[in-house]
């Protein structure tokens, strides 16, 4: 699109030299005239598509997570009245829009520490990771903080002791260098430990701003000010957030600005929120159905039909629950994760496989009512079979490797399964709904393989031998 802007400037400057060096005739220098407000118009069009760089192809294959806490019911400060509802209804929301996302309430130090430890050991893989935190905050010389449930700072030297600092998340977010970092705080509320503290001391309101390190940050109130907890089910900044992060087309930015408008307008200019960003390109949580490209549309119809064959067995069933799937109850105990055999594909690490003859697998009879659906029943050969791929014990992967009698079954089958052929000959993968769906020729021997993976079963093993 940059390149379109550069042409039409570049013609608009060649047209202005012809026109005024005398070339030109009065009726061209007439509507020349004119065409200036033409010119600015289809300027400024060219501009605001240029710098929205949202596409359904780079959100289908984005991963994201985010870590949500929600602090509410306080030893020994006030408690207050929105923030488990608040996680809990930015959760689902999140979920919704794709995210992997870890939820926790009500939290004391050691498990605060120990949750986002946990979440920053998970998320180096991912595209996209949000935290967001309502509860108890205060910025005390210069440091922002949030508040676990147990906090009781009886002076503010007691702060690195009893709370979270937020830079810290910031920090750590910066070091792993995620593509996008995005940090939501409904914590701007008023500090609730300083009637401990030396009156002395210059008690601070609210948060401070705080830089941003390639990340987004979203506060409920401008610096220094505090935020409301809310009259209804959630906080005035929170219940704004999700009114309009299902707002499909938007920028973060562009969301956030409407957020600060109905948050200014319910709390009659008293709650004014505040964002700080040095995002290098826009990021979207959605995009509407009818922007979606058909390669998109073909991404989700390829997906559903992949997830209507292999879904039978989910992820984190365990060799047991694949057996009993498989053969019923009284089989449970034949065969034990440790004896199964360890995939030489994913020779780095620990992944075990088991697999069954397609006539033969509970999943058969759906596989080849699909293919007789499609007229390729008659073309797939009986040494095909299903494969599941377990680490620790819980299934991460499975796969359908398929034999053919057809030298041109692979992109007929392919074709069935609504993959844009064209644009992927050979290999393809989409991530849509939490899972990665893959297809291509693995071995040589193969026709077909049509993998389902979550984010871990694509990690530990496909990322390196796939795409060798």
């Amino acid at each position: 699109m940059g390149h379109n802007i550069k042409t039409f400037s570049s013609f608009y400057y060649y047209l202005t030299r012809y026109i005024w060096n005398g070339k030109a005739t009065n009726f061209f220098k007439y509507i020349y005239r004119f065409s200036f407000l033409f010119f600015i118009a289809v300027y400024f069009i060219l501009v605001r598509v240029t710098f929205s760089q949202c596409t359904q192809e780079s959100l289908s294959n984005q991963k994201r997570t985010a870590l949500v806490l929600g602090e509410q019911d306080y030893q020994f400060a006030s408690h207050l009245t929105n923030p488990l509802h608040d996680a809990l209804d930015i959760s689902t929301s999140l979920k919704k829009l794709g995210f992997e996302v870890y939820t926790y309430y009500n939290v004391d130090l050691r498990t605060m520490n120990t949750v986002i430890d946990s979440w920053f050991s998970k998320i180096s893989n991912y595209d996209v990771a949000l935290f967001y935190y309502s509860g108890h905050g205060a910025e005390v010389e210069g440091e922002n903080y949030i508040f676990p449930i147990d906090s009781n700072p009886f002076a503010p030297s007691d702060l690195k002791y009893v709370a979270y600092p937020v830079n810290k998340i910031l920090d750590r977010m910066d070091e792993i260098k995620i593509e996008t970092n995005l940090m939501i705080l409904d914590a701007c509320r008023n500090n609730p430990f300083t009637r401990k503290w030396n009156r002395d001391f210059v008690i601070p309101k609210g948060l401070v701003p705080m830089t941003a390190k390639g990340a987004f940050i979203g506060f409920a109130a401008s610096p220094g000010k505090t935020a409301s907890d809310g009259s209804g089910r959630n906080g005035t900044y929170t219940e704004a957030i999700l009114n309009n992060i299902i707002i499909p087309n938007l920028t973060i930015d562009q969301i956030f600005t409407r957020v600060n408008a109905d948050v200014r307008l319910k709390s009659n200019n008293t709650q004014i929120p505040f964002k700080n960003s040095s995002l290098s390109k826009d990021f979207c949580f959605s995009i509407s159905e009818e922007n979606k490209s058909m390669d998109t549309k073909q991404d989700e119809e390829f997906a559903s039909n992949i997830n209507s064959i292999l879904d039978k067995v989910k992820f984190g069933s365990s060799i047991n629950d694949i057996i009993a799937y498989e053969y019923g109850d009284r089989y449970i105990n034949n065969i034990s994760y440790e004896n199964l055999s360890k995939a030489e594909e994913c020779s780095n690490q620990v992944i075990k496989y088991y697999w069954r003859y397609i006539e033969q697998s509970k999943m058969g009879p759906d596989i080849l009512t699909f293919l007789e659906s499609k007229g390729l029943k008659d073309k797939v050969s009986k040494d095909s079979y299903i494969i599941y791929f377990l680490k620790e014990n819980k299934l991460i992967r499975t796969s359908l490797r398929i034999f053919s009698t057809d030298a041109k079954f692979n992109s007929k089958f392919v074709a069935a399964l609504g993959q844009n052929i064209k644009k992927y000959p050979l290999r393809y993968k989409t991530f849509v709904g939490g899972c990665y769906y893959i297809s291509g020729a693995s071995f040589s021997d193969i026709n077909t393989e049509i993998i389902m993976c979550n984010p871990l079963g694509y990690d530990v093993c496909i990322r390196d031998w796939w795409h060798k």
